[in-house]
């Protein structure tokens, strides 16, 4: 293993997947600028490779030569691209450190590290500037909290610690940031951007579909503000900068959400920028103030976790709403000048093809731009669960933002469900719908969504083949 670690880069894979905002804009998540802060505050240097941004294959030999080791952030629909990624680098560079991170690294870690040395466990801010000062002093197995890694083919993982750490991000080592992508969209396009930033982790909810970390943290607000000031300065194109707040519970903490909106809206007054955020139906209905802040703050979209029209099903996974609270949350956003963009959900246990339509219906009745996905469930191939739902995975692979049907359903077969489906996407994202949108921007929404449509729909009608051939 090599000594003399100075020089870092970290690596986000990218696929092609089933989602509207990476079809049309690049979009990176938010973790490897905040880990680039960790390592400079630590004396390590760092190059961020996005290949949303960048095409990586080109630069292979670059990385090889210039960098000491090399971290892959996975998730888990990039799995199979990390291995793809870890195996040239090993190629290459057989004697520089490959370790991997992210929310998955540790349910794949036994196929992981058939490639390369070392998975993090949980945060990495801490436990990744450690694993190199170690790996400095010669120890090529160090004892620390959050690692894992193969001895005699065996596993050794260690627990993970709650250390945790804040401070900006540093946007500005990664590599073409700001302005338009190396790859092109579905409109044949370079592909131009759309920024991420968090002022979360974890969440408060116990929705029992869902894999977030169940530890609730903030960061602080300084450090959200430098963070979004650093991207409207490095923000390059004529339009002006599109950020999302990519937590999955920015409500978490209301009151100091509140405060937040109200330096954001600060901001605004300087910059011309809009924003977005993952939300919840119920901080709408309860707390006008946040409505008005949301407002302030220059909120352009809310994609609300509305997930079925099933009340039955919306108690069976813990979701804490009603149907009923869901149309309020519409109006509300519709009366505030915010587009409520839908997140579904379909094929939960108490899911019949009568509800999976009926979820169709509503987004056409609203009228809503919005995501129907199957549940995904996540069986990691060291036996490990993200979710709580006895229905089974027929992909280890499948969690994530994919319009294709991986899970057994208990009344369904999973070829029916993928029809029901496709024959929903056929209505929502027929183009005469682009007419019956409210603003511009959903008009604009529902265009794209017509063009990836076109894209998916062969491998949409393969799907129920493949499903029934796998069911025999």
């Amino acid at each position: 293993m090599a000594k003399g670690l100075s020089k870092i880069a970290l690596i986000e894979p990218t696929v092609i997947a089933e989602c509207l905002t990476t079809e049309i804009f690049w979009q990176i998540r938010a973790s490897l600028p905040f880990m680039a802060t960790a390592l400079k505050e630590a004396g390590f240097s760092c190059r961020v490779f996005c290949e949303e941004l960048v095409l990586l294959e080109s630069r292979y030999e670059k990385l090889a030569q210039e960098f000491d080791a090399f971290g892959i952030s996975v998730t888990i629909n990039t799995v199979e691209r990390t291995l793809e990624i870890a195996r040239q680098l090993k190629k290459l560079a057989p004697n520089k450190p490959i370790f991997f991170g992210g929310m998955v690294a540790a349910h794949f870690a036994k196929k992981l590290l058939q490639v390369g040395d070392y998975c993090i466990t949980g945060r990495g801010e801490i436990v990744l500037p450690r694993l190199l000062e170690a790996l400095n002093e010669g120890e090529e197995k160090p004892e620390l909290a959050g690692l894992t890694y193969l001895e005699n083919d065996e596993l050794v993982r260690q627990a993970a610690s709650d250390e945790w750490a804040d401070f900006p991000s540093d946007f500005s080592v990664i590599e073409n940031y700001g302005g338009f992508s190396e790859r092109r969209n579905i409109l044949h396009l370079r592909k131009p951007p759309q920024h991420s930033i968090f002022f979360s982790t974890g969440c408060v909810n116990r929705c029992r579909f869902c894999m977030s970390e169940r530890r609730y943290r903030t960061r602080e607000i300084k450090n959200v503000i430098a963070d979004l000031r650093q991207i409207i300065s490095l923000h390059s194109t004529l339009l002006a900068p599109r950020i999302m707040v990519v937590d999955d519970c920015p409500f978490g903490d209301r009151k100091k959400l509140k405060e937040l909106l109200r330096e954001i809206a600060k901001v605004r007054q300087e910059h011309k920028f809009s924003i977005q955020l993952q939300f919840h139906v119920k901080p709408l209905i309860e707390d006008k103030e946040l409505v008005q802040l949301l407002v302030a703050a220059g909120t352009s979209m809310l994609l609300i976790g509305f997930e079925t029209v099933s009340n039955e099903s919306l108690a069976s996974q813990n979701k804490n709403t009603t149907v009923e609270e869901n149309v309020k949350a519409i109006e509300i956003c519709r009366q505030a000048g915010i587009v409520p963009y839908g997140y579904f959900v379909v094929g939960f246990e108490t899911d019949n093809p009568h509800i999976v339509r009926s979820v169709f219906d509503f987004i056409i009745e609203q009228p809503l731009v919005g995501q129907v996905l199957p549940v995904g469930l996540m069986d990691g191939v060291d036996g490990a669960r993200g979710t709580d739902t006895p229905m089974s995975t027929l992909d280890v692979y499948s969690y994530g933002a994919t319009v294709f049907v991986s899970h057994k359903h208990p009344t369904m077969s999973s070829a029916e469900l993928q029809r029901l489906l496709n024959e929903g996407y056929e209505r929502i994202f027929a183009p005469s719908r682009i007419f019956a949108m409210p603003t511009m921007g959903e008009k604009a929404a529902q265009f794209s969504y017509w063009m990836a449509h076109r894209r998916w729909r062969p491998l949409l009608r393969a799907h129920v083949d493949r499903l029934e051939a796998m069911e025999g």
